[in-house]
């Protein structure tokens, strides 16, 4: 038993250190993202391996929407192993890697905001998309293009977030609506869920690269984010 806490002990150190990475907060919401479809498609196949199987290769290249956020997952991933790269001795960064992360996640950003764009259920989804999307890419593209002020770039991907959540919980409303039956309208809405669990881990490491000061403070606490000195740039 002594051996096993002694394991669990250390398990639990090494993952705080790493999510004490924000490239590494960010793969977990983006692997959160990549197994989403699958479970929503094996919970509504009632476990059918096949039917599974059929459904993913439409999602994730079945349409235009599920080419684009397949290779937003790619780009979002690239982004984050760059991060992750940039932040491993801690701060500072490099800022080289830095900045590759940026310009994948403005680019990634750019094509996720067309992806839900396109699967938008209703006026305020497809508008919350598109505003949440903007305010993404735009945030990391000005960190990647004028480092000297990316104090104010470094806040507009986590003003993204509310928006894309909203669109997200809009689209969950509609499921529910278009399903009466409560069990129903939950099965349909698995997908939505855990892409609002990705937004938050996704949220946890915007603010992981803010600037010191007391709205990143409030920020960290509430979303259980260490205290470690941010870098120069998001």
């Amino acid at each position: 038993m002594t051996e096993f806490r002694s394991y669990a002990n250390t398990l639990t150190r090494l993952v705080k250190r790493r999510f004490e990475n924000p490239g590494m907060t960010y793969n977990a919401g983006n692997c959160l993202a990549l197994i989403a479809p699958a479970l929503q498609f094996l919970i509504s196949t009632d476990g059918n391996l096949a039917a599974t199987t059929r459904n993913l290769e439409q999602y994730f290249a079945g349409n235009a929407p599920s080419v684009a956020t397949t290779f937003t997952s790619l780009l979002f991933f690239c982004s984050s192993w760059n991060y992750d790269r940039a932040w491993d001795n801690g701060f500072p960064p490099d800022e080289g890697k830095n900045r590759w992360g940026h310009g994948w996640s403005a680019a990634g950003a750019a094509l996720l905001t067309i992806g839900m764009a396109l699967l938008s259920k209703s006026q305020f989804s497809l508008a919350a998309a598109i505003i949440g999307g903007t305010l993404h890419a735009g945030g990391k593209a000005g960190s990647l293009a004028d480092p000297q002020r990316d104090w104010l770039y470094k806040l507009l991907p986590l003003t993204s977030r509310p928006f894309m959540m909203a669109s997200l919980i809009e689209d969950i409303r509609e499921n529910f609506t278009k399903y009466p039956h409560v069990r129903d309208g939950a099965l349909h809405s698995v997908l939505q869920t855990l892409l609002l669990g990705c937004n938050l881990l996704w949220g946890r490491a915007d603010i992981m690269l803010m600037p010191e000061g007391p709205v990143r403070e409030v920020l960290h606490r509430v979303l259980l984010i260490p205290a470690t000195k941010p870098g120069p740039s998001s």
